[in-house]
């Protein structure tokens, strides 16, 4: 009766760590390891059953369904964790694992010694844990978090190895009968649940801190264009700010804004704004490196900080986009009519901060706007400027919508 009750130990941890993948995978079903683990938790807790419940450990049914839920939940865990950092492990390792250790487990029940199917059942179930820690270790991904899964796969493995034999040691050969009630199958079920729980644990804090992470980026992102949220990118520009002090690194910021843009919104009507705004941030997105910070500050406003970038370069690099822009298609405009927008550029002195910068390169872009909009003005240098306003028909309002009519 003891050793039932120790039984239900297993599939219960297992029962109830599926319920939380599967209420965890409910609240972002994009992220499909998650339903994974639920999956294996769900298919190890079968296993659990079928193992300390079936009526003849020795049957060769049970002992072959048993070893196939357990190899498949030790599958998906593997399948979900190296899904989890972008790695994959080809289905046809799980397949060949579970169909050699499936033949050689039903040759051994011929036997009545009970240890070659133990060390058979447990060798599959560690060489999968090695091809997840494999996976896990080659992924780019190396937070505490992905180390400490990273080192329970491994653990793991170890142990499925290491437990029969240095167990055997002691037990010498056991038959079916004697099986359950030997001091293996009470080590065994004190183990595995050890190591199910703590697996388990880390998995569940390993998907509750990437929803951490997603709804941050959501807070710091927005969702319209793809660009940092106002908050977020004055945030990373007083930081980028700093860091040019320290290290004497010159710093640029671009403001730019849509022109007749409310114009837009009332002709070809809203959606069609969202598309420009859309259009116009992936563009930027696309132009800046990596280095640099870009983010939408208001409706059709647009701030970049360029990293090791004069203000003669930052304005180059504006005048780009301004040209790219002329050649990007708006979806529900029509193609004879282009959007353009005006820049303001100020180059970081070192000696003034971001509200202060950011004035000065407003300022610029409002220069711009009353120099005929569609051009680039950064106070100091030349104002940007060549002939494609000659070969396209730039938006100027109502006016230009009748033109091309």
């Amino acid at each position: 009766m003891q050793q039932q009750i120790m039984g239900l130990m297993n599939p219960a941890i297992s029962l109830v760590f599926a319920l939380l993948f599967l209420f965890a995978w409910q609240r972002d079903r994009s992220r499909k390891h998650i339903v994974f683990f639920s999956i294996a938790y769900s298919t190890l807790a079968i296993g659990f059953l079928i193992f300390h419940f079936v009526p003849d450990p020795a049957a060769r049914g049970p002992i072959l369904t048993m070893h196939l839920f357990y190899t498949a939940g030790c599958a998906l865990l593997a399948h979900g964790a190296a899904r989890r950092v972008g790695q994959t492990i080809q289905p046809s390792y799980f397949v060949a694992v579970a169909a050699i250790s499936s033949l050689l487990m039903i040759a051994s029940t011929y036997g009545l010694d009970q240890n070659p199917r133990l060390y058979i059942a447990n060798s599959a179930y560690g060489l999968i844990f090695i091809l997840g820690a494999h996976a896990m270790g080659l992924a780019a991904r190396h937070e505490p978090i992905d180390r400490i899964i990273f080192w329970l796969f491994a653990a793991t493995a170890v142990q499925f190895f290491v437990r029969p034999a240095a167990t055997f040691i002691l037990e010498e050969s056991l038959s079916a009968s004697e099986y359950r009630d030997s001091t293996y199958y009470a080590v065994m079920i004190m183990v595995v649940a050890l190591f199910s729980l703590l697996l388990a644990l880390a998995l569940l804090a390993a998907v509750m801190l990437d929803q951490i992470k997603v709804d941050r980026k959501m807070a710091e992102t927005d969702l319209l264009t793809g660009l940092r949220s106002r908050r977020s990118f004055e945030q990373e520009a007083l930081a980028m700010l700093a860091r040019s002090k320290s290290r004497n690194v010159p710093v640029s910021l671009i403001v730019a804004d849509l022109d007749f843009f409310k114009q837009v919104n009332d002709i070809w009507g809203h959606q069609v704004g969202d598309n420009a705004i859309r259009a116009f941030g992936k563009l930027i997105g696309s132009t800046i490196r990596t280095t640099d910070i870009a983010g939408r500050i208001g409706g059709e406003e647009f701030c970049i900080v360029v990293w090791n970038c004069t203000g003669t370069a930052a304005a180059r690099l504006a005048d780009r986009i301004r040209l790219a822009l002329t050649e990007t298609e708006i979806e529900g405009i029509s193609d004879d009519i282009h959007l353009t927008a005006s820049f303001g550029v100020a180059a970081f002195s070192g000696c003034e901060g971001y509200g202060r910068l950011f004035g000065q390169a407003d300022a610029a872009m409002y220069t711009a706007k009353e120099a005929g909009r569609n051009c680039v003005h950064f106070e100091g240098g030349e104002e940007l400027e060549d002939d494609t306003k000659r070969v396209r028909k730039p938006f100027k309002g109502a006016e230009s919508v009748t033109l091309a009519a």
